[in-house]
C-alpha cells in the first residue's frame, strides 16, 4: 500500500469512493479531451472577467484560437458564466483568482476566493453538465480556505455550474472542517488497502492497472452480453435502469480504450498478425472541395444564391472570427455584436434540438 505525499482537492470526489484511485500509478496516464480543453479556455476568460468586472470578447476569440476550441461554444459558456457571476459576486468581496492553497497533505487550486471579516468564500467554475457529486472537493476547498485565513470563523465553497446556471453551496464552520479533516485522514490518507470498484472506475487514473476494476469489467461485460434488454427494462426499477446505463457506458468506454490502445500499437509497431486474422491500418482518401477555388467554377455553371446555399454550410463562429480579425484589436467585440444582430434580423439563425440521454445527480 502506497502512502500519499499530497492529494489535490480535485481528486477528492473519487478518493472518497475508492482511496486506491489516488495512489501513485506505475504508469502515469493523463488523457486530454475536448471538454477539458474547453473548460481550460473558459476558466481563463472567466478569471479575467472576475478581476476586471466585464467580459473581454476579444480575449474570447484569441483564447479559442490558441486553445483550438470552438468559439461559439466558448462564447456561450462565458456569457452564462457572466450571468452567474452577477448573481454571486456580492459573496466574493475583493476577489482573487487562480489561488493555490495548501494544508498538510491537502492542496487545491481555488478559481475564486473572497474574504470578509469573519468568513471566506471559495468559488469553483464547472463547465460540464451537473452530473457529479463534488461535495468533498468543495469541503476540501473550505478547509484549505480556513487554514489560510486564521480570522475566518466559517467558509463557504460554491460550485458555479456554468451550463446549467446553478450554484451549489457547502458551508463549514471550523469545528465541521476539523471533523471532515479527520474523516479525510481516516478514510483516504490512511487507506486500509481495500479497493472499492464502481461506476467511478471509468474516471480513475489507475483503472488500467487496477485488479479490482479488471474483475468488475469482466463481470459487466458478461452481464451486458447475456442481457435481454427489452425484458430487463420491463421489470427493472428506475434505480436499476440508471445503474444499467452506467454499466453500459462503462463497458463502452473500456472497449473504446482497448480499440485506441490497439490502434496506437499498430501505428507504432506495424500489423498485429494472428493465426486467421490480423490488425492493420487502412487509409481512406476522401475528396474535399476547396471553397475558394470552387466559387468561380460554380458561378460559371450559373449557380444562383439558392444553389450555393444548398451546398455550402456557414459556421457562425468562424464568420465572427473573420469580422473580429478584420476590425482589429479593441474593435472586434463591437464588430461581432453588429454581425450577430444583422444575422438575427435576417432570420439567418436556426435552432436544432439534440436529445442526449444523460445521467444527472438528484439534488
Amino acid at each position: 500500500m502506497t502512502n500519499l505525499v499530497t492529494i489535490r482537492c480535485s481528486s477528492l470526489p473519487i478518493a472518497f469512493k475508492c482511496p486506491g484511485a489516488v495512489r501513485p500509478a506505475e504508469v502515469l496516464i493523463n488523457p486530454t479531451s475536448d471538454a477539458a480543453e474547453m473548460g481550460t479556455a473558459a476558466h481563463e476568460v472567466l478569471a479575467a472577467m472576475v478581476l476586471t468586472g466585464s467580459v473581454d470578447w476579444d480575449l474570447v476569440g484569441e483564447i479559442s484560437r490558441v486553445n483550438g476550441v470552438d468559439r461559439a461554444e466558448l462564447g456561450m459558456l462565458v456569457a452564462n458564466g457572466a450571468k452567474l457571476w452577477e448573481q454571486v459576486k456580492g459573496s466574493f468581496p475583493e476577489p482573487d483568482v487562480e489561488v493555490e492553497l495548501e494544508h498538510g497533505k491537502l492542496t487545491g487550486h481555488a478559481d475564486i476566493i473572497g474574504h470578509s471579516p469573519h468568513a471566506v468564500h471559495v468559488g469553483d467554475w464547472k463547465t460540464g453538465h451537473k452530473d457529479g457529486d463534488y461535495s468533498h472537493q468543495l469541503r476540501g476547498y473550505a478547509l484549505l480556505a480556513l487554514a489560510a485565513d486564521p480570522d475566518a470563523k466559517s467558509a463557504t465553497a460554491s460550485v458555479l455550474w456554468v451550463r446549467d446556471g446553478e450554484v451549489e453551496h457547502y458551508e463549514m464552520t471550523r469545528a465541521e472542517a476539523a471533523d471532515w479533516e479527520r474523516r479525510l485522514h481516516g478514510s483516504v490518507i490512511n487507506w486500509d488497502g481495500t479497493y472499492r470498484p464502481g461506476s467511478h472506475c471509468a474516471h480513475c487514473p489507475r483503472n488500467h492497472e487496477c485488479p479490482a476494476v479488471n474483475a468488475m469489467v469482466r463481470r459487466d461485460v458478461a452481464w451486458i452480453a447475456n442481457l435481454d434488454v427489452t425484458e430487463a427494462l420491463a421489470r427493472r426499477t428506475p434505480q436499476e435502469k440508471v445503474a444499467l446505463l452506467e454499466v453500459a457506458d462503462h463497458v463502452a468506454k473500456v472497449a473504446a480504450r482497448v480499440r485506441d490502445a490497439l490502434k496506437s500499437e499498430v501505428l507504432t509497431g506495424g500489423d498485429i498478425v494472428g493465426e486467421e486474422k490480423y490488425l492493420t491500418i487502412v487509409s481512406e482518401e476522401r475528396r474535399m472541395v476547396d471553397t475558394l477555388a470552387a466559387f468561380p467554377v460554380l458561378e460559371a455553371a450559373e449557380f444562383d444564391d439558392k444553389d450555393f446555399a444548398a451546398c455550402i454550410t456557414i459556421s457562425g463562429s468562424k464568420a465572427k472570427d473573420v469580422v473580429a480579425k478584420r476590425a482589429g484589436r479593441g474593435k472586434g467585440a463591437a464588430a461581432v455584436r453588429e454581425l450577430d444582430a444583422a444575422l438575427d434580423a435576417a432570420g439567418a439563425y436556426t435552432t436544432t434540438t439534440i436529445e442526449k440521454l444523460t445521467i444527472k445527480r438528484v439534488t
